[in-house]
């Protein structure tokens, strides 16, 4: 009997982790109108997105309005029920990879539901709510009555079909925080989780700063050093000094900063933090890096969630990217070829370089403008010696009329004398002792020479075509794209693979791109 409840407890103590390696926390059975909520726990390899989820009535799927986001590890769902449709249904998630014990799984998760003949007192919406600042739900009586809902603080009444905003401040928060915010009547209640994480960037007198990303989900081996960033980024318009960084309790055995302390950070700039990280235990751990300024009017959070586990293997190197979050989220910008971001750009989960600064124009190196003149004044200067060169030399043409005329003669008449005489006598001498001279002419040769021509023919030269394979895969990050994909380029040759069938890479389990195998 002792053995047989031993292998019980040991067969429980191995077989459970398997069982519950996800968790899929919901009711099954609502009235129509209803909202529904759900919570889904597990450790997943990628986050649960709108795209994984499918609604079905029977094996029909229905539309429906929804969400999901994480919060602290966990996928929270909500959805609007029909109001006029009481049936079966089922909520599945596909297309998504989970540990199931110490393997990797890849089977959608699926939960039925039924919707009865019941009209529920309200519907909600959202079902959730993730912020930093005062929020409301919006609620909407579906009874034909006037109902009275109670919420932590209140009472809100509502006739028939009234919708109504219900407004709830956040209060004094000074690190991220979750709660529960519940809705009631005498016949449905909701518990809406609310999470409130501190404001990033304060905008009062121009300052404020904030840790990017703003949360980081690192999974690593047990006894083995792993080293991540984060950056602090100064958003202010003003140089921010003497800022400490610290690490919460609960991560100070794990987690080694690089830099404790900034001294200056100038305005529009940023700074690279190093978290040197270890564990010689297998465990889950949860915190905050915070950074403030001395007199703490401004203040950043982290969220930092570690696990570790033994002998864990990361499945692609590109899952262990920082950045969480799309470059849009991050209220970032993509710069153009014609300019350049104000600090270092990152990689964001779109798989684009978002410049978190601002982008500017590339100015024209004066450098260059120099050059450039200094070639062109060169150029001039030689055309213009070229051809002084060549013009120099040229000899005036020969007037034979003044040869033939000679010296003037020295006239011994006095000046008065008659112009018409002193021409007279000048022709008169000219024609009875007429003057000759030789003259030397120049002499002309011929000379002949080769002309030689260049000239240019065009030859053409069909290069081979390089083979056109459809998909290019990176044997590194086990990725794959079009070939047409601009990511495809930046895929070095060493871990370049060339494949025309998708399959092939689908069967090596390389993942599509984002961008161009959505």
């Amino acid at each position: 009997m002792k053995k047989s409840v031993i292998f019980i407890s040991i067969l429980f103590l191995f077989v459970m982790p398997v069982i519950s390696a996800v968790e899929f926390d919901m009711k099954t059975n609502f009235s129509q109108g209803e909202t529904l909520m759900a919570k889904v726990s597990g450790y997943f390899l990628e986050p649960i997105l709108k795209e994984n989820l499918f609604f079905y009535r029977g094996h029909v799927r229905m539309p429906m309005e929804y969400d999901v986001t994480k919060i602290n590890e966990e996928f929270y769902i909500y959805a609007l029920l029909p109001e006029k449709n009481p049936n079966n249904y089922s909520i599945a998630i596909k297309n998504i990879r989970y540990m199931k014990g110490s393997k990797i799984s890849e089977e959608e998760l699926t939960k039925n539901f039924s919707i009865n003949e019941n009209t529920a007192d309200f519907s909600i919406n959202p079902g959730f709510v993730s912020t930093k600042t005062n929020y409301f739900i919006e609620v909407q009586n579906l009874q034909e009555n006037k109902i009275t809902i109670q919420t932590n603080n209140e009472s809100v009444n509502l006739k028939s079909g009234e919708i109504k905003k219900i407004n709830f401040e956040i209060g004094d928060i000074e690190q991220p925080t979750l709660k529960l915010v519940e809705l009631s009547t005498a016949n449905l209640k909701y518990e809406i989780p609310v999470y409130i994480f501190i404001e990033e960037i304060s905008e009062k007198k121009g300052r404020g700063f904030k840790l990017e990303p703003s949360e980081l989900n690192i999974s690593t081996s047990t006894n083995y050093n792993i080293t991540r960033m984060i950056y602090l980024y100064n958003a202010g318009k003003e140089t921010l000094r003497n800022i400490s960084l610290s690490v919460s309790d609960s991560l100070k055995s794990h987690i080694t900063l690089s830099i404790e302390q900034v001294e200056e950070l100038e305005e529009n700039s940023s700074i690279k933090i190093e978290l040197y990280i270890f564990s010689d235990e297998e465990e889950k751990v949860q915190g905050n890096i915070k950074a403030k300024t001395e007199d703490e009017t401004l203040l950043s959070y982290s969220t930092i969630f570690l696990n570790f586990l033994k002998d864990y293997t990361p499945i692609d190197e590109e899952d262990e990217i920082l950045i969480t979050k799309t470059c849009s989220e991050l209220n970032g910008a993509i710069c153009n070829s014609s300019e350049e971001c104000s600090i270092s750009t990152v990689e964001t989960l779109d798989e684009l370089k978002c410049c978190l600064g601002t982008c500017k124009k590339i100015e024209e190196s004066q450098a260059g403008r120099i050059i450039g003149w200094g070639i062109v004044i060169v150029v001039a200067g030689f055309l213009i010696w070229f051809f002084m060169k060549k013009y120099k030399g040229a000899k005036k043409p020969i007037d034979l009329l003044k040869i033939a005329k000679g010296k003037k003669s020295t006239s011994s008449h006095p000046p008065e004398i008659d112009k018409d005489k002193k021409i007279k006598a000048q022709t008169r001498r000219v024609v009875e002792k007429p003057i000759r001279q030789a003259v030397n002419k120049p002499v002309v040769r011929i000379v002949e020479r080769p002309v030689v021509r260049e000239v240019i023919k065009k030859v053409f030269v069909e290069k081979p075509k390089e083979p056109i394979t459809g998909y290019i895969g990176s044997s590194n990050a086990k990725k794959y794209h079009k070939s047409s994909c601009r990511f495809s380029k930046l895929i070095e040759n060493k871990y370049k693979i060339s494949n025309n069938d998708i399959e092939y890479f689908q069967k090596q389990g390389y993942k599509p791109c984002k961008v161009c195998l959505k």
